[in-house]
């Protein structure tokens, strides 16, 4: 146990000890100590003096009280306070320690909101389909969904046509898609917003979708996604494809900076399964 942490427990302890002291022993007393030490013989004054002191007592209890619920909610806090960070490190001695500990470690990365069975999930996801890429892509696609709550995603994957000297982004795996004509949708480079992420190779967060743009059907009917998150997926700015997902609650920073994260592992396992 730290220095600091002794001396809190110490502050505090002493603290109940000097509540319970006061409230308990001291001041029921009190009254009879100060009538005998004014020498009062009226008992009118007396119990005036006792009433004066009860309302002190229960006072002093009710804000003896809140301060005990006070610290024990400050400390339960710091208990259960969870910091998401994932720390890997590249010293072969620190590698071989932890690993006896049963530890993951990932060399390449910082992934800092990626779990351990998370990131092993994906690797193994991307591993064991090497020779179907787009089931691959599904699933890897379905599990980043579900973790960050998506209702509808799409992964476009980044092609060029020779012959026609075009750059084309064409979707190769969905989770919950749904289109009139049943068709998959592809873009140009710089053709709508999946064509400019690809382009600029920035993630677009769309807060306001308009109506339609994306449908989704459940039992229940048909809606449209009020959020949009398009991430490119690339390796030192060399272009592997656009996520594309929808939800219909805001994707605030952490869990862009999740979908980005995941995103870069994608594009570094796919590199790396693949060249």
């Amino acid at each position: 146990m730290k220095v600091n942490q002794v001396i809190s427990t110490l502050l505090i302890i002493a603290f109940v000890v000097g509540v319970l002291f006061v409230t308990v022993l001291y001041i029921p007393n009190w009254g009879n100590t100060l009538s005998t030490k004014l020498e009062l013989t009226n008992i009118k004054q007396v119990d005036t003096i006792d009433t004066a002191l009860t309302s002190l007592i229960v006072a002093v209890g009710f804000v003896s009280i809140l301060g005990l619920a006070a610290i024990f909610v400050l400390l339960l806090g710091v208990r259960n306070r969870i910091d998401v960070v994932y720390v890997h490190t590249t010293n072969k001695e620190n590698q071989s320690a932890n690993s006896t500990k049963g530890e993951d470690i990932y060399e390449t990365e910082n992934y800092t909101l990626l779990s351990a069975e998370f990131l092993s999930k994906l690797k193994n996801l991307i591993e064991n389909n090497q020779q179907n890429r787009k089931v691959m892509y599904e699933k890897v696609l379905s599990e980043i969904c579900k973790a960050v709550e998506a209702v509808q995603g799409i992964f476009y994957l980044y092609k060029t046509d020779e012959s026609k000297q075009e750059e084309i982004l064409e979707a190769v795996a969905t989770f919950a898609y749904y289109s009139v004509d049943g068709k998959l949708p592809s873009y140009q480079l710089g053709e709508g917003l999946v064509g400019q992420v690809a382009k600029n190779l920035e993630v677009i967060n769309v807060k306001s979708v308009p109506e339609g743009y994306i449908t989704t059907i459940s039992g229940l009917g048909k809606t449209t996604p009020s959020h949009l998150l398009l991430q490119p997926v690339a390796l030192d700015n060399q272009l592997i494809g656009v996520l594309e997902i929808a939800s219909f609650t805001e994707f605030e920073k952490q869990k862009e900076l999740f979908v980005k994260e995941v995103a870069s592992l994608l594009a570094k396992e796919t590199q790396n399964t693949y060249k």
